[in-house]
């Protein structure tokens, strides 16, 4: 996640496993001073050769600067119970 273009302020976040194939990110405002305006999120996976994808990709906007984080869940649209 970031904020600024050429990614300076980029933070790594990792996200928790909740299931197979689910996984959930809290991403707290305080990594960025609280800072407003558009943040930037990648979701990447990586695989057991160290291989990384992106594999999801938004954009958010934050208008006021006492907002306290970001929730997000994210669901793997290609595990085998999807196909």
């Amino acid at each position: 996640m970031w904020t600024e273009e050429g990614q300076r302020d980029l933070q790594w976040i990792e996200a928790e496993k909740i299931s197979d194939n689910q996984y959930e990110v809290s991403i707290k405002m305080d990594l960025f001073n609280n800072a407003k305006g558009k943040y930037y999120i990648d979701v990447r996976a990586v695989e057991f050769t160290d291989v990384e994808y992106v594999i999801g990709s938004t954009e958010c906007k934050s208008r006021i600067r006492s907002y306290k984080g970001f929730f997000l869940k994210w669901r793997n649209p290609f595990a085998m119970e999807n196909l």
